[in-house]
């Protein structure tokens, strides 16, 4: 399992201008293996303008429905952060096989393949 994980925020100027939260999560599982994720945090339903192509999230869904909308389960990965006390508590939630997909070098999609 997951036994560290590092967070660093990355926040271009691009991403500034769209509003979108990113940061790079750096996991080390209980072998000491390092895994380095670009993490862009979206939970609910993204609406577009007509004119515009960056994302409105107005909407909020059930976290296991934002990681179905993900191209790859690798992707469909999502990390619930929380505090108690002064400490960082960390959850991972993989509803479609991220992890597993990620130990065997697998890439397939977590929308159900009689579905697509």
């Amino acid at each position: 399992g997951i036994v560290e994980v590092k967070l660093a925020t990355i926040l271009s100027n691009e991403s500034k201008d769209k509003q979108l939260d990113t940061f790079k999560a750096h996991f080390t599982d209980s072998t000491g293996k390092k895994v380095e994720v670009d993490v862009m945090p979206t939970i609910g339903e993204e609406t577009y303008n007509d004119d515009n192509r960056i994302p409105i999230r107005d909407q909020r869904g059930l976290p296991e429905q934002d990681a179905l909308r993900r191209d790859l389960t690798i992707g469909a990965l999502l990390l619930k952060v929380s505090k108690k006390g002064s400490d960082l508590m960390y959850e991972l939630y993989d509803f479609y096989g991220g992890v597993k997909d990620i130990q065997n070098g697998v890439l397939r999609s977590p929308f159900p393949m009689d579905k697509t």
